[in-house]
């Protein structure tokens, strides 16, 4: 009789290889690191049948390939044993607090329905509710498959970890009980060194030109050509404000030994109530498909300049010597506000959600002192092929700036022009409560080399922000582990706006970076239109060197001009595009220790 106290059992599978385990005895518990046990379970929220909602967020198996974002669960009667009893009964259970989490269907079959776990709608409003239990009413089985998908990533007191139990009532020879710990696959965001796939470009009424150079820059990187999120948006342009692009990997029979589900994640700015537009809708109205999915970490409402995703960015891999820890996906780096005044941070909701995956373990630096606070006005990684860490960061740095302006003056060349160009003519489709493109570049009076040098007040402002950014340079050798050779400024010039500090000439930082396959890149860059000499703008010159040899570094790079579409409206380049990329196949998040 003590062989049919263990008679059926749970199995999974532990080992991440993408085969259920015929071992029963990783079950319970889950571990980070090579070589540890441990189930994985998708948060499945692509939209395969095309209905436009998350496969998740219905009771069944979609079409054809969503099977393969249900993780299985096998019920297995132990091989040589009997049938059960008539007597005896069989459930599979959740626990109230992980039944919204997730969701258990009778196979892993297209259109199978879902058994176990979340609810479906509101069910006030007519939805169901979550299912805790589920009977196995003919236990006459030697192997029953089920699937599990994730209703929802790790967030708040949701670790990710979520228990289903299987318990046996013998008819009155007491109940057996086991149960199975499975985690929720995080998201990861894509950084630099992944290979960037598609580009995307918001349509405006002013930017057609500058759609057509981003095109060119983009095909000669090798790419298709720019997906143009079209309008009606308002005046928004800025997406890469809306969405932050990443992944989600789910362990299968290799190579490569994951399914990898590309996921944006929108913004919590509820744009339209900000007087911008509706761009944010973008993510889930155009890019939620087969194969494509999409999350929130909060409904979105009336946020602050911080909570857009230029202000969201991700270093590549890296091992921190002094910390003895090696970040497989890199880490995430976002802007704060720490001056004690007026507070515009991210939401605390979605740094929970950051902060919850694990993997990318997020770090802050100072921008409250900028005007929008991202911190892609003042830095990006720029992968490098003969760098220690294959990467390098590149800084706006006024400092460097006026070095070049300051050489020029001992070279009596300081009548020499800056920012030179025509404006645009007003045109009869921008919303007369718009500037005129004239009224936008009275905002840059400081046109020479000696206009800049000459003027006190601009000076001093070059003494505070530069004084700022060494702040900023310091936390980013101390989280990246980076020596100074590591770091590569960038001329950029300031001016106060305000309270606040924005870029005066271009950000050049805020760049575009498009990567090969073979780790090499194309950085499309701001114009900075700096002083001209021989036909040769110093700035552009001064970065083409900073950047070193595209034979020796892998950077190529070129200058286009964004100044009357996205500088004179307070962003750049990077500011009003996006990238997807592709997941890494050589690392796997669950090999990571946290």
């Amino acid at each position: 009789m003590e062989a049919c106290l263990v008679e059926y059992h749970l199995h999974v599978d532990a080992d991440r290889d993408g085969v259920v385990d015929d071992d029963r005895s990783h079950n319970d518990r889950w571990a980070w690191g090579p070589g540890s046990k441990g189930a994985i379970i998708l948060c499945n929220n692509d939209d395969e049948d095309r209905q436009h909602c998350c496969d998740n967020e219905d009771a069944q198996i979609n079409t054809a390939p969503d099977p393969d974002d249900i993780a299985p669960l096998v019920i297995r009667r132990a091989a040589g044993h009997p049938p059960a009893p008539g007597s005896w009964r069989g459930f599979l259970e959740v626990s109230a607090e992980d039944a919204p989490r997730l969701r258990v269907f009778a196979s892993r079959s297209s259109g199978a329905a879902q058994v176990l776990g979340a609810g479906v709608g509101d069910p006030a409003q007519g939805g169901t509710a979550a299912v805790l239990s589920w009977p196995l009413t003919d236990l006459n089985f030697t192997e029953k498959e089920l699937g599990v998908e994730a209703v929802m990533y790790a967030q708040g007191s949701f670790t990710g970890e979520v228990v289903i139990k299987l318990r046996i009532e013998r008819g009155g020879s007491g109940t057996y009980e086991e149960q199975v710990r499975m985690r929720v696959a995080p998201w990861i965001a894509f950084n630099h060194l992944d290979p960037t796939t598609r580009v995307y470009v918001g349509e405006a009424i002013d930017n057609a030109e500058f759609r057509r150079d981003l095109a060119a820059q983009v095909a000669a990187a090798g790419l298709p050509a720019p997906e143009v999120a079209p309008p009606p948006h308002g005046r928004d342009r800025w997406l890469q404000d809306a969405m932050e692009l990443g992944f989600s990997s789910l362990p299968r029979t290799g190579p490569p030994a994951a399914r990898h589900l590309p996921v944006v994640l929108r913004t919590a700015n509820n744009r339209s109530e900000m007087r911008w537009g509706t761009i944010d809708r973008y993510p889930r109205e155009r890019m939620l498909e087969p194969g494509f999915g999409w999350v929130q970490a909060m409904p979105p409402g009336i946020g602050g300049t911080l909570d857009s995703f230029g202000n969201l960015e991700c270093s590549p891999p890296f091992t921190h010597s002094r910390r003895g820890k090696e970040y497989k996906f890199g880490r995430l780096v976002y802007g704060e506000h720490v001056d004690g005044g007026a507070r515009r941070n991210m939401q605390p909701d979605v740094v929970d959600f950051l902060r919850a995956q694990q993997v990318q373990e997020p770090f802050t630096l100072d921008t409250g002192w900028l005007e929008v606070g991202h911190v892609d006005e003042v830095m990006t990684f720029v992968p490098m092929k003969n760098a220690p860490k294959k990467f390098k960061v590149a800084l706006a740095s006024p400092n460097e700036a006026l070095t070049i302006l300051r050489r020029m003056r001992a070279a009596r060349q300081g009548a020499t022009p800056l920012l030179q160009l025509t404006p645009p003519p007003p045109r009869a489709d921008r919303p007369p409560t718009d500037a005129t493109p004239q009224e936008l570049y009275d905002n840059y009076p400081l046109r020479t080399v000696d206009a800049m040098l000459d003027d006190a007040t601009f000076m001093d402002v070059q003494v505070i922000v530069q004084e700022y950014l060494d702040g900023v340079k310091a936390k980013l050798m101390e989280e990246l582990d980076l020596a100074e050779s590591e770091i590569i400024p960038l001329p950029v010039l300031f001016m106060l706006d305000r309270t606040y500090f924005i870029a005066y000439t271009p950000g050049v930082v805020n760049m575009l970076v498009l990567t090969k396959p073979d780790k090499t890149v194309r950085l499309v860059i701001p114009k900075p239109f700096g002083p001209m000499i021989d036909g040769v703008c110093q700035f552009e010159s001064h970065i083409r060197a900073a950047l070193g040899p595209p034979g020796l570094t892998g950077v190529d790079l070129e200058f286009v001009d964004d100044f009357f579409t996205y500088h004179v409206n307070s962003g750049e380049i990077h500011c009003g595009t996006n990238s997807k990329r592709e997941p890494p196949v050589d690392r796997w998040w669950w090999e990571q220790q946290v």
